[in-house]
């Protein structure tokens, strides 16, 4: 396939090439340094890396008043960053969750524990990683099996090539 393409083509190809690389990497950083873009409806963070929107859990189901006890107070997170149950997210119980669909449970020494919002569940952070890695196992391995193939083909036409030149004396 390669070989049957002119120095001309090969060259315009990788300019081309290059100018669309150049082009993504400039709207990427485009994107991600604009603070009111994100491909997700993720709220704005503070400082420590979690959203404003807190809740104070209790059996009642009437709504707590909101406080961002862990900014101004020592806190110990009890439960890690998780998704929201369907029936949290719909019933707005607890508002953190109508934010990312994710909670995370701190403990506050004064005002007791809370619900925060947080960005991403440690373990499908992990797990798309993992499949990333996946991916460009298989892509890999498919771009050696393919060149290889190529390179065996290529080879035996260079083979033959030689035999005809051979058998008719040159």
């Amino acid at each position: 396939m390669i070989e049957l393409c002119t120095k001309r083509r090969m060259i315009i190809s990788i300019i081309a090439l290059g100018v669309l690389t150049v082009i993504i990497v400039l709207l990427e950083e485009k994107l991600t340094s604009d603070p009111h873009w994100s491909p997700t409806p993720v709220p704005q963070s503070n400082d420590s890396g979690f959203s404003a929107t807190v809740h104070k859990p209790s059996s009642s189901s009437s709504p707590q008043e909101q406080t961002n006890c862990w900014e101004l107070e020592e806190y110990k997170i009890v439960a890690e960053c998780s998704r929201c149950t369907q029936i949290e997210i719909n019933s707005g119980s607890i508002p953190a969750c109508r934010l990312t669909g994710l909670k995370e449970t701190v403990h506050c020494n004064i005002s007791g524990a809370f619900f925060r919002s947080c960005s991403d569940v440690p373990s499908v952070a992990k797990t798309r990683f993992w499949i990333f890695e996946s991916l460009m196992l298989f892509t890999a391995v498919v771009s050696f099996g393919f060149s290889r193939y190529r390179t065996s083909i290529l080879e035996r036409q260079t083979i033959k090539n030689i035999e005809r030149r051979l058998a008719s004396g040159m």
